[in-house]
Order: structure tokens, then sequence, then C-alpha cells
């Protein structure tokens, strides 16, 4: 077959791992209604790319549908789950985490490759666009547990919380802390405010290991044992709790 090929994240949250093995490490996931491309196949497993992102890694191919050329998902009209399910071809029901995306659809089915799945009353979405206020959002997954490799409401590190904010506010990012801090504008301490990204290292290193997104000038929501708010100061991040400097700030950026 010819490479590379588009195909539609058809299940709630898809591990994306480093090598073909369920034992292998997860760098990312896919989340329902993201998008890849196919690279390469070998039995069992297939390498992708996020379309998003570009981010590679393997996944198992029967959590991918195909996407017909002709198919309306190539539409950027795209909402965001805050919560809620669907009702799929058997009749059971799936519930999709925060920050998968549902395409906009006049009669509330989604349609691919002979798959529907019907939009259930429950389901709660947020439209993509600038407009949306990031700090809002953000809280959206406040106390979702830290989950190495995550970027949804079951499960997520702290790029994967940065990027899920600004792409439901319309920005897309990479998917890494260290190429993050690559992008937008570096802004002075003095000038900080909230929605801007503040990078870290651990202490006494110089190393970028960490993401968050201010709140205010003296507050910050990162994903660190879980999604969590705390104190940030000229030195970086201070557990709210204890005041002890956890994060040692590199870098303001703003988009």
């Amino acid at each position: 077959m010819a490479f590379p090929m588009l195909y539609f994240a058809s299940e709630a949250v898809i591990p994306v791992r480093s090598s073909p093995q369920e034992s292998a490490e997860m760098e990312t996931q896919l989340i329902f209604g993201e998008t890849c491309l196919c690279l390469e196949q070998i039995p069992s497993w297939w390498k992708i790319r996020v379309s998003d992102d570009n981010y590679e890694g393997w996944v198992n191919p029967r959590m991918l549908l195909k996407i017909p050329e002709e198919t309306l998902l190539q539409t950027t009209d795209w909402r965001y789950v805050i919560n809620g399910s669907l009702k799929m071809n058997d009749g059971s029901v799936m519930r999709l985490p925060l920050g998968a995306r549902i395409p906009e659809t006049p009669d509330h089915i989604i349609r691919v490759n002979g798959q529907t799945w019907r939009i259930q009353p429950d389901l709660e979405s947020l439209a993509n666009q600038h407009a949306h206020n990031k700090i809002d959002v953000a809280r959206l997954f406040m106390n979702t547990p830290y989950l190495w490799g995550g970027k949804s409401g079951y499960g997520i590190d702290c790029s994967g919380l940065t990027q899920q904010v600004f792409r439901m506010c319309g920005i897309q990012l990479p998917r890494n802390a260290s190429q993050q801090a690559g992008t937008g504008m570096e802004i002075d301490f003095e000038e900080r405010d909230s929605g801007d990204l503040v990078f870290f290292s651990k202490p006494n290193q110089n190393k970028i290991t960490h993401v968050g997104i201010l709140s205010s000038k003296d507050s910050v929501i990162h994903s660190s044992g879980k999604v969590r708010e705390d104190i940030f100061d000229k030195k970086g991040i201070l557990h709210r709790e204890n005041g002890e400097l956890t994060h040692q700030l590199v870098i303001i950026r703003r988009w």
C-alpha cells in the first residue's frame, strides 16, 4: 500500500509508544477525534505521526479507522469535549475524556468509514476558538492525575496540559516542554501575565523539563502529581502547602 495514509483515532484514548510492544514507554496519546498518518506497518503495530504536532510513535492499528479522501472530517469546525458520551453502532456507550474532539455535525452523528457514533445529550463541549480564556480552560483539568505521556482528562503530563489548553483555545503547540519553549515570544519577568507559559528546570539545573501556565502573576497551574495550582515567583514554583521550591524558572513565553 502507499504511505502515508490518514487515520482517525476511534477510541477514547490510544497509547502512542516508543517502540512496537505493549511494554514500551507511552510517549504521548491519540485522543478520540485526532488524526494521524500511517508511516510504517509491521505485524500488529503501526508507526504513526500525529497530524497536529508531528509526534511519532507506535500504536495498535485496531484503534484507528482510515479516513476516506471525501470525508467531511477534513473540516476545521471541531468542538472539544468537556465531558459526556457517544453511542456506538452496537448500542454501547463510550465515555469521552476531557480534551477529546468531535467534528461539528448537523445531525449529531459522527461518521467515519462505516462507523457511526451518536452524540449523546449529556455531552458538553467547547468550540475551538481564540476567544476562550486559557485559565478557565486550564481549570477544567484541575486534580487530573499526572500521567507520563498523557494528554486527556483521564491523566495528563505537564506539556500535555499546556498543549491541550492552548489547542482548545485555537493555538497549536508542540508536544514536549522543551519544544514549546522554542515557540512564542520571550517575556521579561516583570511583564508576566496570566495565560503566559512558564518553563522550568529541576533546582540547580538549566535543562527545561517542566511547563505550566500562569493563572495570575503569582500563581501557576501545572501537572505535578496532579493538575494543581501553586505559588510562582522569580525563583520558580513554590509548593503551596510547604513552600518548597520544586521547579526552577528558566523562561517565560507568550502567544
